[in-house]
């Protein structure tokens, strides 16, 4: 897949952490420090493997 534009460069992890988010009410974060647009982080009781592969199935489809 094409994408048209450029790829922001805002986004990632920075000093460790996930870049927060912007204004916008589209976008959540574990670790944002805003209210607005925190969120739980994602818990799992298995090994990171296949937490990672549970994950995986869960988004392809």
């Amino acid at each position: 897949m094409i994408f048209a534009g450029k790829r922001p460069n805002n986004l990632g992890v920075r000093d460790g952490k996930l870049t927060s988010c912007p204004s916008s009410p589209n976008c959540v974060s574990s670790q944002n420090p805003d209210a607005q647009h925190k969120i739980d982080p994602l818990t799992y009781n298995s090994t990171p493997g296949e937490a990672i592969a549970d994950l995986k199935r869960a988004t392809e489809g």
